[in-house]
C-alpha cells in the first residue's frame, strides 16, 4: 500500500509539472512541455540573445547590459554594462542592438555581440572584465570550433584569432546563422530577403577541410559549400540537438515555428502559439545536459502610438516515457519495501 502511494504520488508530481508546463509559446511535440521565461526588457531596449548556462540559469542581452536570469526570469547578476551608443547626448540613455549571447563550456566564457557599434566581446562566466575581440559592423551570429570563434557580419563569415578577424567566406545577401556540427563542418543559411525567392536561398555547409584551408586570402563561397537545403528563406538561428539533427527557427512562413532537418527532409518540430498574437522566433539553443531545446519568441502589441514588444524563452524539455515512469515507480517502491522489511525485522 506504501509503495502504491509513493508511486501514485511521484507520477502526480511529475504529470502536474508537466501539465502546468504546457502553457509555454511553442506547441510542443510529442515527448516534450513547454515553459516561458519572461524576459524584463529596460524601455527601448532589445532582446539581443540567449544562452544556456551550466547552472540551468539563462544569459541573456537586453540592449543596455548582459544578464544572468532565472528560468523564472529574475535577474541574478548583471556580468556587463554596454557603453552609450552616442555619446554626443550625454542626457539620452540609449540601447544598443543585441545580436547573439553564445556560451562556451570549454572555456567557460561567454562570447556577445551587437551591431550598433559592431563589437563583438568575451567575458568570463564567474564575471571580471570584458575582452573586445573585434569590431564588425552588422554581426549577427557566433560559433565556436576548437575554441576559435567564428562570426558572420554582413555578408561575411570571418575567424576570430589573435586579435585578427580572417575573412573565410562571402556569402549572398544579409546575415544569416551558422553552426558547427560534430565534424567541423561549417553550416550557414541565407539571410531573409524580403519574402524574394533569389535562387542560392537556402542551407550550406563547407566541410571541415575547407574551413581550415580558408582566410589569408583564401575566400569561400556559396558554389563552394554542399546545399543541404534548397529555397529556405531566412532561417533566425540554428541549434544541433544530441543525434546531431539540424534545428532552426523560422518566421517567414506562418505559423513562426522550430524546424528540423531529419535525413534531409524538413519537418515542423513546434509552432507558435500565442492567442491573438503574431510572434517570431530568433534564437535557437540546444542544452546538451538537460536535452531542453529553447528559442526566443515574441511579438508585438500597438498601444498608446507605439509598438511594444513582449518576449520569452520557450523552453521545450523532453519527459520520460511512461513505461520509464513506472520503471521508477517500481524501483522506488521495492526500496520503500526493502525499508519496512529491515525496519520489521528489527
Amino acid at each position: 500500500m506504501v509503495r502504491f502511494a509513493v508511486c501514485v504520488l511521484i507520477l502526480s508530481t511529475i504529470f502536474g509539472i508537466a501539465s502546468s508546463a504546457l502553457a509555454g509559446s511553442l506547441i510542443p511535440p510529442a515527448g516534450y512541455v513547454c515553459i516561458d521565461t519572461p524576459i524584463e526588457i529596460p524601455a527601448y531596449g532589445w532582446f539581443g540573445g540567449f544562452d544556456f548556462l551550466p547552472n540551468g540559469n539563462f544569459v541573456i542581452s537586453d540592449g543596455y547590459s548582459l544578464r544572468e536570469i532565472t528560468r523564472q526570469g529574475t535577474t541574478v547578476r548583471t556580468l556587463y554594462v554596454f557603453p552609450d551608443p552616442d555619446p554626443s547626448t550625454p542626457n539620452v540613455v540609449e540601447s544598443v542592438f543585441g545580436s547573439f549571447v553564445k556560451y562556451d563550456a570549454t572555456s567557460d566564457k561567454i562570447y556577445f555581440g551587437e551591431s550598433s557599434l559592431g563589437t563583438i566581446r568575451s567575458i568570463a562566466a564567474t564575471g571580471g572584465s570584458a575582452e573586445l575581440l573585434a569590431t564588425l559592423a552588422f554581426n549577427y551570429d557566433l560559433d565556436l570550433q576548437n575554441g576559435v570563434p567564428y562570426v558572420v557580419a554582413g555578408n561575411k563569415i570571418y575567424r576570430l584569432s589573435g586579435g585578427i578577424a580572417d575573412h573565410i567566406a562571402t556569402v549572398t545577401g544579409p546575415s544569416g546563422p551558422l553552426v558547427f556540427d560534430g565534424n567541423g563542418n561549417l553550416i550557414y543559411g541565407t539571410g531573409d530577403y524580403d519574402w524574394s525567392t533569389p535562387n542560392d536561398q537556402g542551407i550550406y555547409r563547407w566541410s571541415a577541410t575547407q574551413v581550415a584551408s580558408a582566410g589569408g586570402g583564401i575566400i569561400l563561397g556559396l558554389n563552394d559549400a554542399e546545399v543541404l537545403a534548397s529555397g529556405v528563406n531566412g532561417p533566425g538561428g540554428f541549434a544541433l540537438n544530441g543525434l546531431g539533427e539540424l534545428l532552426y527557427t523560422d518566421s517567414v512562413g506562418w505559423p513562426a515555428s522550430v524546424r528540423i532537418m531529419r535525413n534531409g527532409t524538413i519537418e515542423t518540430f513546434a509552432e507558435t502559439y500565442v492567442p491573438g498574437q503574431f510572434p517570431w522566433t530568433t534564437t535557437l539553443r540546444y542544452n546538451s545536459a538537460t536535452g531542453d531545446i529553447a528559442a526566443a519568441v515574441s511579438w508585438a502589441v500597438y498601444e498608446n502610438g507605439q509598438w511594444l514588444t513582449t518576449s520569452v524563452i520557450s523552453t521545450l524539455t523532453p519527459v520520460p516515457e511512461p513505461s520509464s515512469l513506472f520503471a521508477l515507480c517500481s524501483l522506488i517502491g521495492l526500496a520503500a519495501s526493502s525499508k519496512l522489511i529491515r525496519h520489521r525485522s528489527k
